[in-house]
């Protein structure tokens, strides 16, 4: 075999060894890498062969090919501050209020910093590429325009993505579940909090609405465009949303279970959580996760449902 290595074509021919066409048909029944070898002859590369010319990869190139994804809850909404605005407006067009700004913009100086550290530059390297992806909702559109005006040339370019959107909460959409308890719909509400008593919260569809089943589903509906951007080479995503929303895309990401989405917080409004490599890093900011007050709204409302919300 070595001999024969050391051979040129022409030799081999002169054996009754047709190697370019025994290549030809390699090279069309298999996608395994060739290598070049001297007197232009390819051969098929082992495994070891491949190992032995790996050529392993820089500092710097390590850093470029991590797949970073910030989830970003939008900022403060008006609603967040008068919850009764959710009966006089639809949700998907209530916006940010003033102090929903001015936490979005301190979003975007933590994001751009971040990228700054980890780049170690001032400005974005010449192949830099971040793409955001936000829910269609205004308070999401316009807590992802702060972002981009006020981060720079560190976001790329920005797109929407209907599958991101807020649990869709069908009949008791547009009610005041703290004041008159769904009295237009008794029936409705005392059937969902039964299937969320005996069966769980994550599993229980709200009439007309989602389930935070039917949530993951459509979440993880958005999982092709973020391959999509990464066989394109764009390494770092940020993703504008909801807080059940990001909920959902963090339990189906890291393949996590309904109990664990139960017992995990929505996260608070304008926070950063990163995911790199499939790891979840947790929350950059803010640093410090706050508790849950009494007059939190999703202790109201899972209180209001008859469950429990630690």
């Amino acid at each position: 075999l070595q001999h024969c290595l050391n051979l040129t074509d022409e030799q081999l021919s002169t054996l009754g060894i047709n190697l370019p066409g025994h290549r030809k048909a390699l090279k069309l029944q298999s996608k395994e890498p060739y290598i070049e070898l001297e007197e232009g002859r390819n051969l098929r590369v082992s495994y070891w062969e491949r190992v032995d010319k790996r050529v392993e990869p820089t500092p710097a190139e390590v850093e470029n090919q991590r797949l970073r994804i910030f989830l970003v809850r939008h900022a403060q909404s008006e609603a967040n501050v008068d919850q009764t605005l959710y009966t006089r407006m639809a949700d998907h067009a209530i916006p940010l209020s003033e102090a929903g700004r001015q936490q979005a913009a301190e979003t975007a100086k933590v994001i751009r910093a971040y990228f700054q550290s980890t780049t170690c530059s001032a400005e974005p390297p010449k192949d830099w590429y971040c793409r955001l992806w936000t829910s269609p909702y205004v308070r999401t559109r316009e807590t992802a325009q702060i972002l981009m005006d006020n981060a720079g040339a560190w976001i790329s370019n920005q797109r929407e993505s209907v599958f991101l959107g807020e649990q869709q909460f069908g009949l008791f959409e547009g009610k005041d579940w703290y004041q008159d308890g769904l009295k237009d719909f008794p029936n409705e509400l005392a059937y969902y909090r039964k299937c969320a008593k005996y069966g769980g919260r994550f599993w229980a569809r709200v009439p007309l609405g989602e389930s935070r089943l039917d949530v993951c589903i459509r979440v993880h509906n958005s999982f092709g465009s973020l391959d999509r951007d990464a066989s394109d080479g764009i390494r770092n995503v940020i993703i504008v949303s909801h807080g059940v929303s990001l909920r959902a895309f963090l339990m189906m990401w890291l393949r996590r279970t309904p109990e664990w989405f139960e017992e995990e917080p929505n996260p608070p409004n304008a926070s950063v959580r990163l995911i790199e490599d499939g790891l979840d890093l947790g929350y950059i900011y803010p640093k410090v996760f706050p508790k849950l007050q009494q007059n939190d709204l999703i202790l109201k409302q899972s209180q209001m449902l008859g469950t429990t919300y630690d």
